[in-house]
């Protein structure tokens, strides 16, 4: 640890005495060689700025090392190379990178401003399509409204009289064909049998299944859509029900094919469209004969599953082939196709009748070879004044870089001696400062360590000799032993502390990143923390400003760490007033976090100790060590673990007297999908560990066999008579190898062990051998190692060996209970695992 502080006060000094001299000598080896040349360097018309050290280093003989043996009257005066000749060649690339990219920038943004064009024309001809049948839907709804206020047709309706009907309307249907291109003039009767058909007078008498007919039964109301017909055309029908006093009598029904809206917005839009059939819906016979009948010519063949009905071009383009078909469309996709030589843009969309069945696909397609031809001119100018302006400024660069060759000269040579003198002096006084500084920081922290150390050993030595005297009560038996626990998981902790602190220099230190209630981790640390602010006779505060994520991916268990640090410094440092723990949610949308404010009303700090606050083994002073004790470590960790989660710890206001807010925030990772907490507040934590405790020590062991292996004696007494007390038949061994003869015999003595507690170092034969052992002679038993070790490499080191689980020493008797019970019987225990 010494090495580490040492080495830091070391770089810093250095750092500060070498700044000029090493920022220079650091960089590429090519700068390097310009400047380390035997002669003088002269500022002619450019003036140098006070303090600009421009001392080259000495000349470099072939192993790297300074030469030392040239004087200022070595007569050597070669030119150096001309800052034009230097520099003009890779300002020009530079210049050309930067024309080159403009360009590119410019081609890309012409050409998305060229897509978005053509995807809003053709967006807006698939809108106006569709508002064009619904305005020929409104006016054939007019024409039926108009055509059943005639008593004589609801009386030859009511009388189903096909002969009137027809001769009344006949020559209707002739003029609505002239002049509104209708098609299709159905009279139906109530049972939705067709009456007369007035467009096809021979055909009569069979139901029609028509989804529009049917709709306008359900809902008697008027009802109207695009449906296919059996020739592959599309049709718009209306349907209105005719009542007489409320009575239904029949149905009338207009119907228009849509070639004709199409052809009006293929010339309205200057957009070419085409319409597709999936073949499931028509037959071929029938296809054939309406395009026939239309005028058309249809290949069947053409495509596999699907026909084209309609085209505004005289040829269904080969290009688009491949778009056609439900596996190859890419629906709201605009595609770039190449038709006769020329750019076009395509976009597909599905084609639904009114029963919501998609039956094909419409394309629509435009020719963007002028939008395109008009961009490539826009491109050739702009590169052209690019360049322009480029040569104009590598002109001016040419006589600028040669005006300050003019002004640079050779002066004389440096003497190189002085020079490697004032470097040795100051490296000699760095190191002088980083031993003066290691020596205190090894002082202090042997100083701290020990008083930290010395203070729990004294009330655990002292109340532990209090339990010999015989004359105390038993109440004061009970405060000894719950004194000598406090302070030996005091000790533990500061082990801990300094674990953390190696492995984090060592860079080993790692989060486990997985789901995570931050408001439940909050409400754990409230009800851990609570009872030492009502100590203190403090209130603790939980607030939290606006919705919380109710999962995170983060790491729980630091994040509870982080937390409790810095509750528990605020506690400590604070006599009066309160502490709050303020929580919020900043949604940024590239990293989200949360935010965690602790503020306290206790003495505040000044902003020299807010500068060293996160170094380690620092506290505010001396002072702050000898009143409240502490290693200084808590806060260089938390920082650490809040750096891991992709935060950070700073201290966003103090002021002395007032107070202190310290501010955390953590990474929340992906929030897709989680659900925010309006009310964070009603999620709360019970914390009953006293209770959880009494569960495990009276839960049930009896009957299970258990074989200890552990060479220390206290250990064993201590195990043996936790186990017992839970119920279990305990056998204990000294030693791996006794404990791989008893494992082996117990087998084969159809007496074979529950558990296996194995310690992991031991004489004759360590844990890791006979647990391989075992695994090796086919022993499938559950075997939990016991170690002191407690590094996470360790537990992997364990697992590797065979073991199943790992408890850590010092033995926490809950957690020991509980991974029993956790691996013997999983699905039926009731106890979660200690973490």
């Amino acid at each position: 640890m010494t090495d580490h502080i040492g080495h830091t006060c070391n770089l810093a000094t250095t750092h500060a005495v070498e700044s000029r001299y090493t920022l220079i000598m650091s960089m590429h080896p090519w700068v390097c060689r310009l400047l380390s040349r035997d002669r003088e360097w002269m500022v002619g018309a450019c003036p140098v700025p006070q303090g600009l050290n421009m001392t080259p280093r000495p000349p470099t003989n072939r192993l790297g090392g300074c030469t030392t043996g040239s004087s200022p009257t070595s007569g050597r005066n070669t030119s150096i190379r001309p800052f034009q000749r230097r520099l003009l060649v890779p300002l020009t690339i530079v210049l050309l990178l930067l024309v080159g990219g403009i360009d590119t920038l410019l081609l890309d943004m012409s050409h998305d401003d060229l897509d978005q064009v053509s995807r809003r024309l053709l967006e807006e001809t698939s809108v106006e399509l569709e508002a064009s049948l619904t305005e020929q839907s409104k006016n054939l709804e007019a024409i039926e409204r108009v055509i059943i206020r005639d008593k004589d047709m609801t009386l030859a309706l009511q009388a189903q009289d096909r002969d009137a009907l027809l001769e009344h309307y006949e020559s209707l249907f002739v003029q609505l064909q002239a002049k509104h291109a209708i098609t299709h003039f159905y009279f139906h009767r109530p049972d939705r049998v067709n009456l007369l058909r007035v467009h096809k007078p021979e055909k009569n008498g069979d139901l029609i299944e028509r989804f529009t007919l049917r709709e306008a039964e359900r809902t008697s109301r008027t009802a109207s859509g695009i449906e296919l017909g059996l020739m592959g055309t599309f049709t718009l029908r209306v349907v209105v029900p005719i009542f007489d006093d409320g009575t239904l009598i029949g149905y009338l029904e207009l119907g228009k094919e849509i070639e004709d809206v199409l052809d009006s917005t293929h010339t309205e839009r200057g957009i070419q469209l085409a319409v597709t059939i999936h073949k499931t819906f028509i037959q071929r016979e029938a296809w054939e004969a309406g395009m026939k009948m239309l005028g058309r010519e249809g290949d069947w063949n053409r495509f596999a599953a699907d026909a084209v009905i309609y085209t505004s071009l005289s040829h269904f383009p080969e290009a688009a082939g491949r778009l056609v078909g439900r596996e190859a469309r890419q629906d709201g996709t605009m595609v770039d196709l190449e038709i006769d030589g020329n750019p076009w843009h395509v976009l597909v969309t599905p084609l639904v009748d009114e029963a919501g069945v998609e039956v094909g696909e419409l394309f629509a397609l435009k020719d963007v070879s002028e939008e395109t031809a008009q961009f490539n001119r826009m491109i050739v100018m702009s590169l052209g004044m690019a360049i322009f302006i480029a040569s104009l400024l590598v002109v001016f660069l040419y006589f600028a870089l040669r005006q300050v060759d003019r002004g640079i000269e050779m002066q004389r040579e440096l003497e190189t001696r002085h020079h490697e003198i004032a470097i040795v002096n100051a490296s000699l006084e760095a190191a002088c400062q980083t031993a003066s500084s290691a020596t205190r920081a090894k002082s202090d922290f042997l100083a701290n360590m020990s008083h930290e150390i010395r203070t729990p050993m004294t009330a655990i030595l002292g109340f532990a000799e209090n339990l010999l005297d015989t004359d105390q009560s038993d109440s004061e038996k009970l405060n000894c032993v719950h004194t000598i626990r406090r302070n030996g998981e005091y000790l533990l902790g500061l082990i801990n502390d300094i674990l953390d602190l190696s492995k984090i220099e060592a860079g080993k230190m790692v989060v486990e990143h997985g789901d995570c209630q931050p408001c439940l981790v909050i409400a754990e640390v409230a009800s851990l923390m609570r009872v030492r602010a009502d100590a203190k006779g403090l209130p603790l505060n939980i607030e939290y400003v606006g919705a919380i994520p109710e999962i995170i991916q983060s790491d729980p268990t630091r994040l509870r760490q982080i937390l409790i640090n810095l509750i528990g410094n605020s506690i400590k440092f604070t006599e009066v007033g309160a502490v709050r723990l303020v929580t919020r949610f900043v949604d940024r949308c590239d990293l989200p976090y949360l935010q965690f404010d602790v503020i306290d009303t206790g003495r505040g700090m000044t902003h020299k100790q807010v500068a060293n606050l996160f170094q380690p083994f620092v506290q505010a002073d001396t002072s702050t060590t000898r009143t409240f004790g502490g290693t200084g470590l808590g806060l260089t960790i938390s920082k650490c673990f809040a750096d891991l989660l992709g935060g950070d710890i700073t201290v966003a206001a103090t002021e002395i007297g007032v107070g202190t807010t310290f501010r955390v925030t953590i990474g929340t990772g992906p929030l897709h999908g989680v659900k925010m907490l309006d009310d964070p507040m009603s999620v709360t934590v019970v914390a009953d560990t006293a209770g959880s405790v009494a569960r495990v020590l009276t839960s049930d062991l009896q009957g299970l066999r258990i074989l200890l292996a552990e060479d220390n004696t206290t250990n064993q007494v201590l195990v043996v008579g936790i186990l017992k007390h839970a119920g279990a038949e305990i056998t204990a061994v000294k030693d791996g190898q006794i404990a791989l003869d008893a494992v082996i015999t117990a087998r084969d003595e159809d007496k074979p062990f529950d558990v296996i507690l194995m310690d992991m170092q031991m004489p004759v034969m360590d844990g890791y051998e006979a647990t391989g052992k075992l695994r090796r002679k086919d022993y499938n038993g559950l075997i939990i190692a016991l170690t002191a070790h407690a590094m996470s490499s360790d537990r992997e080191k364990c697992i590797k060996a065979g073991c199943d689980d790992y408890v850590a020493k010092p033995i926490d008797r809950k957690k020991l209970i509980e991974t029993i019970q956790h691996h013997l019987a999983p699905a039926e225990t009731s106890f979660p695992m200690v973490t």
